[in-house]
């Protein structure tokens, strides 16, 4: 007799593959509403981490006041 988990026999059963998934990283204009600036990254990578250049990419093309 053995002892097992819920979660051993639904993965047993049902076999998934772990899913990678991709993340989009924006910057709005809030007065006309448009994108200004995007990235495409893998879905582990942290918003912090293209706070920066997405920043950096709008302002060498639009006048920033405020970063919210």
């Amino acid at each position: 007799m053995t002892i097992s988990k819920k979660g051993d026999y639904i993965e047993d059963k049902w076999k998934r593959e772990k899913k990678e998934f991709v993340k989009l990283h924006i910057s709005v204009d809030e007065k006309s509403k448009k994108v200004v600036s995007f990235r495409i990254t893998k879905g582990n990578v942290h918003d912090t981490k293209k706070f920066g250049p997405l920043v950096k990419k709008a302002a060498s093309k639009y006048d920033i006041d405020k970063v919210y």
